[in-house]
């Protein structure tokens, strides 16, 4: 029996391993390209372009990090705050949010 209904998640995930991380960026960097470039956003704002390329620039270069190890600083601040506001009865590591099995690394 299967510890969580969620586990399914974690076996799509390493049964595609590289090619499911690599159709997901792919699909990130075409959606931050129409972003930056009003001529084929979808969104009918003109300062989105604008506003979209000075995050990226205060951001280093990234508006939408994918990845725990991306992502590893925001996670640990995220744990601490959560903690000392008394929301975490103790202060986890990025490690323990997710379930076994999230972080391997598929290489092929």
């Amino acid at each position: 029996m299967r510890g969580s209904s969620d586990d399914w998640i974690i076996g799509l995930r390493a049964s595609r391993g590289a090619p499911a991380r690599d159709a997901v960026l792919e699909s990130k960097r075409r959606s931050i390209e129409r972003v930056l470039d009003p001529a084929v956003s979808r969104y009918p704002v003109p300062w989105l372009a604008t506003y979209a390329r000075r995050m990226r620039d205060l951001f280093g270069g990234d508006l939408f990090p994918y990845g725990i190890e991306e992502n590893r600083a925001t996670w640990e601040q995220m744990a601490l705050y959560t903690y000392q506001q008394g929301i975490a009865h103790r202060h986890m590591k990025p490690e323990e949010f997710f379930p076994p099995g999230i972080m391997t690394k598929v290489v092929i």
